[in-house]
């Protein structure tokens, strides 16, 4: 099981893209869609069935992208539905057993960029912590994550005692 929670659905191919990013690519590569050799020079020899995937809190999709997450079996849940039906998290999240073994990716521009002003690629009208916590408190009650990637921080930028703060909250939330 692969929940992640990002601002971007990171689910273009190289056909799709507009940008040409391949930071907007990963998700897709590892469910076989794209990027074959780069898969399997990652070690990567199996793709991750899409029915297994859960994207939470996104709120920024091209629309070559929103198109090939609506045809596919990928679970998406936007910020925007969170906040008016918490309940549907419990619908997305019902894929996860207790028995899954299960990776968790957070992308720290899935929070409100005035929490983190790090993020790398900051997107309007992002969670606040509280919504953060809601999110990982549910993943944690169906089971322990077997790995956890805290990604998309950049100190580089400026204001390093806020950001380091602002992420030291979030890994707060995820452990």
């Amino acid at each position: 099981m692969l929940p992640g929670s990002d601002a971007h659905g990171d689910f273009n191919t190289p056909a799709t893209t507009p940008s040409g990013y391949l930071g907007g690519m990963p998700l897709a590569a590892l469910t076989g869609r794209c990027l074959g050799v780069v898969t399997a020079a990652a070690g990567i020899v199996q793709a991750v069935d899409e029915a297994q995937i859960a994207l939470i809190g996104v709120r920024d999709l091209d629309p070559p992208e929103a198109a090939a997450l609506a045809a596919s079996a990928v679970a998406v849940l936007s910020a925007a539905e969170l906040r008016a039906a918490p309940a549907h998290l419990d619908a997305v999240l019902q894929r996860i057993t207790s028995d899954a073994t299960l990776y968790l990716h957070l992308d720290v521009d899935v929070l409100d960029s005035e929490l983190l002003p790090g993020a790398v690629y900051p997107t309007p009208d992002g969670w606040q912590l509280a919504e953060l916590a809601q999110v990982l408190k549910a993943v944690r009650q169906r089971c322990t994550p077997a790995a956890i990637a805290i990604t998309a921080i950049n100190v580089a930028g400026g204001d390093q005692e806020r950001i380091l703060a602002g992420a030291l909250d979030v890994i707060q939330k995820v452990l």
